[in-house]
């Protein structure tokens, strides 16, 4: 059986962001190509660089939810570390996958179109280490 948003949190700073609706990663990874003349006709790569990042979205809560906060704060400053992030289900079971890493956020929207929920998105540009894990038995 799929599993829903609402089953999962998203952590930045140990603060729980709250009311996630959704979230995606993308992860990048430039190929190398590692080619010479004197090689046959298929091209070879090696892994290069990675660029990773969370997009994650969850309805405001009007400055009612310290994760938001945190993020936004963090979006304005000059300068600011790296902040510890992680998503994973709610109530993990052996075999979930637990993501984790630094990043920062790289951008906020808040949106309120007419009749809907208010929501607001962030995107955060993970730093250096990204580890998904097995959530052991």
């Amino acid at each position: 059986m799929p599993e829903v948003g609402q089953n999962y949190k998203f952590e930045y700073d140990s603060d729980t962001v709250g009311e996630v609706q959704s979230i995606s990663l993308s992860i990048d990874s430039n190929q190398i190509e590692t080619n010479s003349f004197d090689v046959g006709a298929i091209n070879r790569y090696i892994k290069g660089r990675s660029d990773v990042t969370m997009s994650v979205t969850c309805l405001y809560t009007r400055g009612q939810d310290d994760g938001h906060a945190q993020m936004i704060q963090d979006s304005i400053t000059e300068n600011v570390a790296a902040k510890v992030i992680s998503f994973e289900p709610k109530t993990p079971v052996t075999g979930d996958l637990v993501f984790s890493s630094e990043g920062r956020p790289s951008s906020v929207e808040i949106s309120a179109d007419d009749d809907e929920a208010a929501t607001i998105s962030f995107d955060i540009q993970v730093s250096e280490i990204f580890t998904a894990t097995v959530t052991p038995s």
